[in-house]
């Protein structure tokens, strides 16, 4: 049930999210996308709820993507995963994804954002919407979340805080507290370009 009557979006760099968890902890630990949606139905109403995927069109990306909509995403929006000329694999939706934000506060009429990132790409729309008088409520990779993200939102978790961490983790296994506190993107977490995720949770 929701514990507050606030009119809600939930806003998902799939991307990001991916390859820093992977990058963190091991490519058998993944994000739990599903629990990542009640949490934001438990906030109020969640009047749109859109996950932002890098896509390189394998099958278990296919079914990952219909498992997000069953899940009961509004919006699952793909983009084509692009060689760079230093041969890296890159998808960048982050401008996109920013914009779509600022629409849909004035469309729907937000009054919280909750912003799954860890990517300082995000931090103008952060302050923004926070200026405006938007509650953000930033949920961040563990050890790859942009300080501008934390300081700037109205409240800010890591992942594993909030228990959307899946692969037996418990707090007891999770690095001590100084060792996750979020550190820049750029000091070596991924921009999350990677591909979008085979997992189906």
């Amino acid at each position: 049930m929701p514990t507050s009557n606030l009119r809600v979006g939930l806003f998902v760099d799939v991307a990001n999210v991916y390859s820093s968890v992977k990058q963190v902890y091991g490519p058998e630990t993944r994000a739990n996308f599903e629990r990542l949606f009640k949490h934001a139905q438990a906030q109020g109403t969640l009047d749109i709820a859109a996950a932002y995927c890098s896509f390189s069109g394998g099958n278990g990306e296919h079914r990952f993507l219909v498992r997000l909509k069953l899940m009961g995403y509004t919006q699952v929006v793909t983009r084509p995963v692009k060689q760079t000329g230093d041969g890296r694999m890159k998808a960048n939706c982050d401008m996109e994804m920013a914009f779509a934000i600022g629409q849909a506060v004035l469309r729907h009429r937000l009054q919280k954002v909750i912003l799954v990132t860890g990517d300082f790409d995000f931090h103008p729309i952060v302050e923004i919407l926070t200026h405006q008088g938007v509650r953000v409520e930033v949920i961040g990779p563990d050890q790859c979340t942009a300080w501008e993200l934390v300081v700037s939102a109205a409240s800010f978790h890591h992942l594993s805080d909030l228990g959307l961490l899946d692969n037996g983790l418990s707090s007891t296994a999770l690095p001590n507290k100084e060792s996750i506190m979020p550190i820049s993107p750029a000091a070596s977490c991924s921009n999350g370009h990677s591909s979008a995720p085979v997992a189906t949770r």
